[in-house]
């Protein structure tokens, strides 16, 4: 998923969000292109939606498309609960999403989990 490579330095506040973004989805599109059944792509798709337009339906369309297609990936849980759930306020629902991406791997470097 090479297109996250893109926008991992903006979430960072290291790099000028437009040119990342294009990047990124410039990417992501291109992925579908190729395999349109690919759900991590699909959920780097709904965070580049959120940031660039902050449609939060549109963004969850992308979000519930990738947990039908990947849903025992860590990534996509993360994503969604973090990006998607988390900017909407839907916080219960985001630490509930957050919670299965550490369940499904614990050791990922995906998210910070302070306190434990």
């Amino acid at each position: 998923m090479a297109a996250s490579f893109f926008i991992t330095p903006v979430a960072m506040g290291k790099e000028s969000v437009q040119p990342a973004i294009q990047a990124a989805k410039h990417a992501a599109l291109r992925a579908l292109e190729l395999d349109d059944m690919a759900g991590e792509v699909h959920a780097l798709l709904g965070s580049i939606r959120l940031i660039e337009t902050a449609d939060f339906r549109e963004a969850e369309r992308e979000y519930q498309r990738a947990l039908e297609l990947a849903p025992q990936s860590a990534l996509v849980h993360a994503q969604h609960g973090i990006y998607g759930l988390g900017r909407a306020g839907r916080l219960e629902e985001a630490t509930e999403e957050i919670k299965r991406a550490i369940e499904l791997d614990p050791l990922t470097p995906l998210y910070e989990r302070k306190g434990r």
